[in-house]
């Protein structure tokens, strides 16, 4: 101890640069064995050789000639070792890097970082854990008894991810969490190492959680993971914190697992594609399936409980939502409605144009995500009230028919509920007003402008071009359009 005490003044110490220097209590130097995280800094730490042999206690640590190398420590002398372009104070962008360069960073120096890191953040989840059961026990929430180590109050998960992102927060601006970009080959839809092409980056730690932990969903999500990989989207590179025998310190690995993005956290997930999306808006198009697309949006459906009201818009950004003309779009940007599965598509493409709207498929499995986001669900009558003969002019002609026909069925059927009655009529007076018949001439016509040629008078008297098209003159279509007031005009 008095040792310890007397060493200011004496000119014994060596540092890591190999200079004999003066112990001194006003400029005391780092006691770590981290020293080779700061190569540039080699004056500010002990040299190896007398921390392992004269100051290797435990006591050492104390005197005031040494100071603890600590996180805050770290950071307030990275910018000797790193180059600025590492440093985001402004910006969110990923540096992109190289794992097998020479200088620093390179994967032996990120897998140190980690591991000093790693230490640091379990000690103070350590102290953490003791404050919290030392202030359970004062305010007697567990038994005396428990206080002599037959029971521990533990940090819940929440905690450790709050506590690990406080004690880090010092590194917030410096791009040190390696993750990939992993992208298909336009060839293969394999994920095979053979069908990929990793990019490497170094991700801000404020900027973790747009990075992914995709080997822990793999487990439980395997078939989303797949689906994200093809996205091409930032995911942790656990194979960077694992060294060259590939031994996993699983201490390291759940450091980095609480600062990054988890898919037990739909939160996470959308800060990883509002970082894709504010890179490149356009980063997510035309990459996925009509089935892949649904499996993202099942993932949100499913967790609708845990998603915000502030995260709608991003969610509508998202390229995901399949169309009647099965087309993915977002649909953050227009009108947008559900349109019932037994509606005819012919046509819809040009309906949504014309209308400036998107009309949605709308599956069971997301009606969860679709009522949280307000999209409106439209009812039959509805969608042809107000839309559908609105641009009646705008659909093809094999698509008309195909829509009057429908519209036949299901104002014809059988088993139409008292309550909907109302919704029958709506749409026949709706048929009604509506150019919905071709004439001669190309143009569209209400069935009130055509002759019955059933009337033996009429039929007689009139040119051909006044009575209903060959295709409307069979006995159903006869019916149908009686109900809708053929020949009206002339009574």
């Amino acid at each position: 101890e008095q040792f310890l005490k007397r060493l200011s003044g004496v000119p014994l110490l060596l540092t890591e640069d190999n200079y004999l220097r003066t112990f001194s209590s006003e400029d005391p130097k780092f006691l770590t064995r981290h020293h080779h995280l700061l190569p540039e800094c080699k004056e500010m730490f002990v040299h190896k050789s007398i921390r392992t042999h004269i100051f290797s206690d435990s006591e050492s640590i104390e005197a005031s000639v040494f100071k603890q190398f600590d996180i805050r420590s770290f950071a307030d002398n990275l910018h000797q070792t790193l180059p600025k372009t590492y440093f985001r104070v402004t910006s969110n962008e990923y540096r992109k890097w190289n794992p097998n360069q020479e200088e620093i960073p390179n994967h032996d120096w990120i897998l140190k970082v980690w591991n000093f890191l790693s230490e640091n953040v379990n000690d103070v989840l350590k102290k953490s854990e003791k404050q919290k059961q030392e202030a359970a026990q004062a305010s007697k929430e567990i038994p005396n008894e428990w206080s002599k180590g037959e029971v521990e109050v533990k940090l819940s998960k929440e905690e450790k991810i709050s506590k690990t992102r406080g004690a880090l927060k010092p590194l917030n601006n410096w791009c040190i969490l390696p993750c990939t970009f992993r992208s298909l080959k336009s060839e293969t839809r394999s994920l095979e190492s053979s069908g990929t092409h990793a990019e490497h980056f170094l991700v801000p730690l404020k900027r973790a959680e747009s990075a992914l932990n995709l080997i822990s969903g793999a487990l439980y999500l395997g078939s989303l993971v797949e689906v994200l990989r093809i996205l091409s989207l930032p995911e942790v590179n656990y194979q960077v914190l694992t060294d060259s025998t590939y031994n996993t310190d699983m201490d390291l690995w759940n450091t980095a697992s609480r600062l990054s993005g988890s898919l037990a956290t739909p939160a996470s997930l959308l800060r990883c594609f509002e970082h894709k999306l504010t890179v490149n808006p356009r980063s997510l198009e035309g990459k996925l399936t009509s089935d892949e697309s649904k499996t993202v949006l099942k993932y949100f459906s499913e967790r609708v409980a845990s998603l915000q009201t502030n995260e709608k818009n991003l969610l509508k950004r998202l390229p995901f939502y399949e169309t009647r003309d099965e087309r993915l779009v977002s649909i953050d940007k227009l009108g947008v409605c559900v349109v019932p599965t037994l509606v005819p598509d012919h046509g819809m493409h040009s309906l949504q144009n014309q209308a400036g709207m998107v009309f949605l498929k709308g599956p069971q499995e997301l009606s969860a995500l679709f009522q949280f986001l307000g999209l409106e669900a439209v009812t039959v009558t509805d969608i042809y009230c107000k839309v559908i003969l609105r641009y009646f002019h705008v659909i093809p002609a094999p698509g008309r028919f195909r829509h009057l026909e429908f519209l036949r069925h299901f104002i014809q059927r059988t088993s139409i509920k008292p309550e909907d009655e109302s919704g029958k009529q709506k749409l026949l007076d709706c048929l009604k007003d509506t150019a919905i018949l071709p004439g001669k001439d190309g143009g569209l016509k209400t069935a009130s402008l055509f002759y019955d040629d059933h009337n033996e008078v009429f039929k007689i008297m009139l040119p051909e071009d006044k009575f209903l098209p060959e295709e409307f003159k069979t006995p159903e279509w006869r019916d149908f359009l009686k109900s809708i007031e053929i020949g009206r005009a002339h009574v």
